[in-house]
């Protein structure tokens, strides 16, 4: 085994353990989501009075599970196509397209990821709180957003780097 093969398998894992903390994280936020609702409506109607904290819970919850299942969606292929169009194309018009696709991704991402982690170091710098009940820093479920925009960054290398990696070593059937 060579020094690129190790660090190629390195690279892998680590790929493989962002995306698995990335479904971890989004099973914690859904459990957490589930169960201060549940306890919120069990809380209105069998003792009279709301925790007042479920509404919060639950949109920040959203919030952040919305961005950090941004990667494995991509990893899994989830995102949009329309595939009705893209089976009559070409092999080598295929792999074009998802190359551009990825760049644009990647450009819209890394603008995104730019913006997002502003807005995080100035709420963090400002101490921006909720005007709820609990308070929440803003930064908190913004931080969220921002880990599953910069790992959302890596998946998109990743594929770019696979689609490049099939195109290559795929023949051709455009003959």
């Amino acid at each position: 085994m060579n020094a690129a093969t190790t660090v190629t398998e390195v690279v892998k894992q680590g790929y493989r353990a962002l995306l698995h903390l990335t479904d971890w994280a989004s099973y914690v936020i859904l459990a957490t989501m589930a169960i201060v609702v549940c306890v919120d409506i069990l809380c209105r109607y069998l003792l009279g009075f709301s925790t007042q904290i479920a509404e919060e819970v639950a949109s920040l919850g959203l919030v952040s599970l919305i961005f950090v299942s941004l990667p494995g969606a991509f990893h899994d292929n989830a995102f949009l196509r329309v595939d009705a169009l893209y089976r009559l194309f070409s092999g080598r018009l295929k792999s074009a397209l998802d190359l551009l696709f990825h760049l644009a991704a990647v450009a819209v991402t890394v603008i995104y990821s730019v913006y997002v982690g502003k807005l995080v170091a100035d709420s963090f710098a400002k101490d921006i709180r909720s005007d709820t009940f609990l308070g929440t820093p803003n930064f908190l479920p913004q931080s969220a957003m921002f880990f599953g925009l910069c790992v959302l960054l890596v998946a998109l290398v990743a594929g770019i780097l696979r689609s490049t990696a099939r195109s290559e070593t795929a023949p051709s059937n455009d003959d």
